[in-house]
């Protein structure tokens, strides 16, 4: 056997981080433990879910499926699902034209032909403030929130 000469590599000296073994590519990467919280993230929305129904609500993808599910249960509580997700528009909505186009559509779809004792039903005192509110005399002024009180 002949001799080799390492000497060309004695002098090499390395500072970065070392090549991963087989088996390591899946640990974390060494700038992860420079931000402790990255390793920690927000528990998934479903958890969420189960701890509020607004935000099941609030959650695109929460608030289809549980309309999916209501639909498939009973109809009088799909309608209460979409007067909810009417007035969430009505208060996002900022065009008070539009506002109080929104408000006359939802009285007429929801709550206008509802029977007494049920609890889309408007009593006589709230009727005739909408109506004057979307006659839009200038007596009575709508806000995004006047259903509120029904929402609950």
């Amino acid at each position: 056997m002949s001799q080799y000469s390492f000497s060309k590599f004695d002098d090499f000296t390395c500072s970065g981080p070392r090549p991963p073994v087989p088996g390591e590519e899946s640990r974390r990467k060494m700038t992860d433990t420079l931000h402790p919280d990255k390793s920690r993230t927000s528990p998934p929305a479903y958890c969420r879910w189960a701890n509020n129904v607004s935000y099941l609500l609030d959650d695109s993808d929460g608030a289809e499926l549980f309309k999916r599910f209501v639909e498939l249960e009973d109809e009088e509580h799909l309608n209460h699902l979409n007067f909810y997700f009417a007035c969430q528009g009505l208060k996002r909505e900022r065009n008070p034209e539009r506002m109080l186009m929104m408000i006359g559509v939802i009285y007429r779809k929801f709550l206008k032909r509802a029977p007494r004792g049920s609890p889309m039903y408007v009593d006589e005192e709230m009727r005739v403030m909408i109506k004057a509110g979307l006659r839009n005399d200038g007596h009575v002024i709508l806000t995004p929130d006047v259903f509120d009180q029904m929402q609950e």
